[in-house]
């Protein structure tokens, strides 16, 4: 009886994977552009990461196009039907026309930080649009109507500051001189990014930029509408992996 309980809950937390794999090949996927050394980077992102992990269940195997590719060039590629999925998708309404949208797989928050001996308090759009002061950016991406608007006039004044990853942004914070004041970034991410980076923690101010859910976006022209549905059974079902110990235990790029 006793190692009839103990097979009973084993059987309880193995991983939940289906029979036989929903995929006829592995799903296509593509890095954004960035350092040379971003390819290795990118592929121990939570959420690439959480996209393997979930495929995997899936019996799904996921491959990266060889080469970096510009933000506008992958949502190209996945209307095309080149590439097949994409992570922290926001849904909009000029993606339907190509693109499925999985449920929302985690919260995207970007905020600004300062250096630690920064003595910024505090910040908010008014203080954004009416000073002299440089900002660190991500170089493409969503962050909401208002960071849309912002840019044009940030551009103009020369006080935006891009970055292709959260490595390189860092470093133009801790420069010397810094290439900006204010750091934009992923509050989840961040920390992972900072504690295998050698630089220290910024420090955030209560400014919040945008903050969405992000998705999971599939190519109509090259993922069926069923597997999508599958995913979403998949994140229903790892709510918590970002605060799980198989997100905390891999070491951070």
């Amino acid at each position: 009886m006793r190692h009839a309980v103990v097979a009973v809950l084993c059987m309880l937390f193995l991983p939940v994977v289906e029979a036989q794999s929903s995929c006829a090949r592995p799903l296509r996927t593509a890095f954004p552009v960035a350092e040379p050394s971003f390819r290795l980077q990118e592929a121990q992102t939570p959420d690439f990461r959480f996209l393997q992990y979930t495929a995997k269940r899936l019996g799904c195997e996921i491959s990266v196009v060889p080469a970096p590719v510009s933000f506008a060039r992958r949502q190209r590629m996945l209307a095309e039907g080149e590439i097949d999925v994409l992570t922290l998708a926001s849904v909009r309404e000029d993606r339907l026309a190509f693109a499925y949208f999985s449920d929302a797989y985690r919260a995207e928050t970007y905020r600004i930080y300062v250096r630690p001996d920064s003595p910024w308090k505090q910040l908010d759009w008014a203080t954004l649009f009416n000073t002299e002061h440089t900002i660190i950016a991500p170089a493409g991406g969503w962050f909401g109507n208002k960071w849309q608007q912002a840019i044009p006039l940030l551009i103009e004044q020369h006080r935006l500051q891009p970055y292709h990853s959260i490595n390189q942004g860092l470093r133009q914070l801790y420069a010397s001189p810094p290439r900006g004041e204010w750091f934009m970034a992923d509050e989840l991410i961040l920390p992972y990014v900072v504690r295998g980076s050698g630089f220290p923690m910024p420090r955030p101010l209560d400014f919040v930029i945008n903050s969405e859910s992000s998705h999971l976006m599939f190519s109509k022209r090259s993922v069926p509408a069923e597997l999508v549905q599958q995913f979403n059974r998949q994140i229903a079902m790892n709510r918590n992996f970002f605060e799980s110990e198989r997100f905390l235990a891999v070491s951070p790029y």
